[in-house]
């Protein structure tokens, strides 16, 4: 019992701890137990939480039990090794498979073909699909086979691919899923196609005969326009469809990104894309993606264990006791937003005494038994959305973040670590300090326990606000965190803190951990890290740059770009040029020629106007695409 609330409060740590007691106390479980802690470990694992870490602690366990594995059991570990990035433990497990005398079945050839489809690696997954077409001989494959390849290739974008992967498995006698309609429609609303991704709920019906549910409607709503959201809520709803929390949660971050700046975009890659159309966020996670998962929530789950407390750094923790001042006015309207202390103190908002003598609250119990959502979480939803309108989530749309949170509440859905993620990186984009604040101290007090996407926004914040003490500060309370790892996002960032600050060995350092980390989860190097170092002196800069493309790095436009500009800055067209060359060697790498040109030639005038005997130097350097 206590280890499945470990796992409900997302503290996986305490599961790997309950465990050792259990075993000192009366030896080691059945490896089925093992199995069943480490899936369920993974199945909602969220981002930047120690899930993963705790789920091998778990496998180390049984290990080191000295029991016979199973079947089950070298597949558990074979997952677990994949999500992890250790592609050659989990193939060294096959092999041991074998070696036990069991064949790994198709569920290892699965396993293995997702390690390589979720990286991209396209030509390894087909190459795995053909193995194991061969090892099935003649019967037909599991529809998951197909869905692994269709997940990928809508990972790197070939619709046209993950097209005809869906009528290839239908062709092939394996029914499409859910799953696989999902998957499919989330590729196309993500591109704009939103009329041919709602036409799949039609076609589920027709050609499968199947009702779409919560996986489908929410890759839908991911993307789609407003008038559209309406309908699709409508359509959900009439055929006896609730939103759930996942669902909210897509509707929150879109309102959060569809103020008029921002184009009214729904999905967070095309607010993003407009915010910052060149990439090179330094180490902003996205809000954490919304996993739709059977019983209706998301794929991060609030914590109510004290041990996922955020601290605000230097004297900035918002008191959590009852404020005459502060606290709500008797017509239950929030205090203003930008009053930093009426922000934080949503304690006062539990401050009032019920006629049973009890406290108001979220979860409190009506005589009859049954939960009810209060007025104090009314309350609460309201304060806790009045932060939009001092984080650039202004006028309607701010309006419509409240409501959305109201609604969710009176549904008895409770916000998690998702939702007030995304409430603080629509903060930390439009800089309020105070907004980001308010929306931590209401995640303290509703026991949401902040993961490493929290932490990373919070510091990327305070950096941004010239206060990197601060953002240190946070970097350290992720450390010491049982709620949160350090992760590549968060050494990225790290990275970006230290720079910023002249402390360019410090910053090294932590590039060289988000590069050593990226790799042992068997992925490229952060480019983000490396536009961090090239922000300063030109030749750390150019430095930083041939180091990243040596460790196999594939930079965005916006590093080159700006080391380009750099190299012109300081009047070094021989290395302008060869970054031009670099870029040009990049297959898909949008370039504008046009623009290198215009900066190529505005340097040299600037040149000959400040150093006028080096008139036969510059016109040696003349345009002729940058070689």
């Amino acid at each position: 019992m206590l280890m499945d609330a470990a796992i409900e409060a997302k503290q996986g740590l305490d599961v790997v701890e309950l465990l050792r007691h259990c075993e000192e106390a009366h030896g080691p479980a059945p490896p089925p137990l093992y199995c069943s802690l480490i899936s369920r470990l993974l199945k909602h694992p969220g981002r930047g939480t120690p899930a993963k870490q705790a789920a091998y602690g778990v496998w180390r366990a049984l290990r080191a039990s000295g029991q016979r594995l199973d079947q089950v059991a070298y597949r558990t570990g074979m997952n677990l090794c994949v999500e992890l990035g250790h592609i050659g433990e989990a193939r060294r497990l096959m092999d041991a498979m074998r070696v036990a005398g069991f064949r790994p079945g198709w569920g290892a050839y699965h396993i293995l073909m997702k390690y390589h489809a979720s990286r991209g690696d396209m030509d390894g997954a087909r190459r795995l699909f053909a193995q194991l077409r061969a090892y099935r001989g003649g019967k037909p494959l599991e529809i998951s086979a197909y869905n692994t390849l269709l997940c990928g290739f809508v990972r790197v974008g070939d619709l046209t691919m993950a097209r005809a992967v869906l009528d290839k498995a239908r062709r092939e006698g394996a029914r499409p899923d859910a799953v696989s309609y999902s998957a499919y429609a989330a590729g196309l609303a993500a591109v704009g196609r939103l009329d041919e991704a709602e036409e799949l709920l039609g076609e589920m019906a027709e050609a499968e005969g199947l009702r779409p549910g919560a996986h489908v409607y929410g890759a839908l709503l991911d993307g789609s326009d407003w008038a559209r959201v309406d309908r699709l809520l409508n359509r959900m709803r009439s055929e006896g469809l609730r939103p759930n929390l996942a669902h909210y949660n897509i509707l929150i971050r879109g309102r959060c990104y569809s103020s008029p700046g921002y184009g009214g975009a729904l999905s967070y890659a095309a607010a993003a894309a407009v915010a910052d159309p060149d990439g090179g966020g330094l180490g902003v996670p996205a809000p954490a993606a919304t996993e739709l998962n059977g019983n209706g929530s998301s794929s991060s789950h609030g914590s109510s264990m004290g041990s996922g407390i955020v601290i605000l750094p230097n004297g900035l923790n918002g008191s959590s006791s009852p404020s005459p001042s502060t606290s709500s006015s008797s017509n239950g309207t929030a205090a203003p937003a930008d009053d930093l202390s009426s922000i934080m103190d949503f304690g006062a908002i539990n401050g009032n005494s019920t006629p049973n003598g009890g406290t108001t609250g979220t979860n409190s119990t009506s005589t009859n038994g049954s939960s009810n959502t209060t007025t104090a979480s009314s309350s609460f939803s309201a304060g806790a959305a009045a932060y939009a309108y001092t984080s650039g989530v202004g006028g309607l749309a701010g309006e419509h973040v409240d409501a959305l949170i109201a609604e969710m509440r009176a549904a008895g859905l409770r916000p998690d670590a998702v939702t007030y993620g995304t409430l603080i990186h629509a903060a930390v984009r439009s800089g309020s300090v105070d907004g980001a604040l308010g929306v931590l101290s209401a995640m303290r007090l509703e026991g949401v326990a902040p993961d490493a996407a929290v932490f990373t926004s919070l510091m990327k914040l305070f950096r941004g606000q010239g206060m990197q003490a601060q953002a240190l500060e946070f970097f350290q309370q992720l450390s010491g965190s049982r709620s949160a790892v350090v992760d590549v996002w968060s050494l990225t960032c790290l990275t970006a803190v230290h720079a910023s600050g002249g402390n360019m060995e410090e910053a090294e350092g932590a590039a060289r951990r988000a590069h050593e980390l990226a790799a042992e989860q068997g992925l490229p190097p952060p480019v983000e890290a490396a536009y961090a170092l090239v922000q300063r002196r030109l030749r750390n800069a150019l430095l930083a740059f041939r180091r990243f493309l040596a460790s196999g790095g594939r930079p965005h436009r916006k590093l080159c770009e700006y080391t380009y500009r750099l190299c012109l800055a300081h009047f070094d067209f021989a290395a302008a040029g060869q970054v031009l060359r670099a870029m040009r060697l990049m297959r898909g790498l949008p370039l504008r020629e046009e623009l290198y040109r215009q900066q190529w030639e505005e340097a040299q005038k600037r040149m000959q106007v400040r150093y006028p005997s080096a008139g036969g130097w510059v016109a040696g350097w003349r345009w002729s695409g940058g070689l």
